[in-house]
């Protein structure tokens, strides 16, 4: 290509860089400033995944006049710049590189695993790093923990429904409340036990509903859930709860 004003093109993106900063190698090929400075950085990317020699910084060489018969833009001192970058200089048995910081690649990748760079879109991958939830404190562990187990289950249930219905001395609506509650959580239990022993087996779940000696035994003996066990219990704890206060209550009158 000759050196007139009129045929300086990049030989990249084909645009006249006639009046634009542009730099011609010794080939005498013109390549705008941005387009030179994206191929430099893909060579030496390329060479650096080869364990190649480092590329030499380019010679400035400057030319008699502007935009006359010279060239004030330096030239490279690769001797053909658009042929490494359409791989005619390449090896063929090399690996592929990753264009932003030059890591081998396997063949047909498209995302580097050294750095995410996706090749083939130009964007890299990033990774949101999550914050770890906040531990709870040692005494609100050991406070959690021992609402939790199924002995304070038990206790809860009993001391409030069961207080509630001692206190019948001082109201009767207290024994009302306390009986309320009271066949609520009996419901409720009888319900869970229905479901737990039928979801065991179809048979024991009959069992559980037509023989009562059976329910016992399954609830104490078979059944592996503490909390049903608790629960269980505490409802019967609070039959014989009722029955006291009520003998107690009527003996007073």
């Amino acid at each position: 290509m000759g050196d007139g004003a009129t045929e300086k093109t990049c030989q990249i993106c084909k645009q006249d860089c006639s009046g634009k900063p542009r730099t011609k190698d010794k080939r005498g090929q013109y390549f705008c400033t941005p387009c030179y400075e994206e191929a430099r950085r893909k060579l030496e990317a390329k060479k650096r995944a080869r364990a190649a020699q480092p590329i030499a910084s380019p010679n400035p060489n400057t030319e008699a006049d502007v935009f006359g018969g010279g060239d004030p833009f330096p030239q490279t001192d690769e001797p053909d710049l658009l042929g490494e970058l359409l791989g005619l200089n390449d090896d063929t048995n090399a690996p592929p590189a990753c264009t932003n910081c030059g890591a081998p690649m396997v063949a047909g990748s498209v995302i580097c695993v050294q750095c995410g760079f996706n090749v083939a879109s130009g964007l890299a991958t990033t990774t949101a790093v999550a914050k770890a939830p906040k531990k709870p404190s040692k005494a609100r562990l050991k406070t959690t923990g021992a609402l939790s187990s199924p002995w304070a289950h038990f206790l809860i249930v009993v001391g409030v429904i069961g207080a509630t219905m001692a206190m019948i001395v001082i109201a009767p609506v207290f024994f009302l409340i306390g009986l309320g509650a009271m066949v609520v959580h009996g419901i409720g239990v009888g319900l869970w036990t229905l479901v737990a022993s039928f979801t065991d087996s179809i048979l024991r779940g009959l069992g559980c509903m037509f023989v009562p000696l059976f329910v016992l035994f399954w609830v104490f003996g078979m059944n592996e859930n503490p909390y049903l066990k608790a629960h269980y219990g505490a409802a019967m704890v609070l039959q014989i709860i009722l029955i006291t206060v009520i003998i107690g209550f009527g003996a007073s009158l």
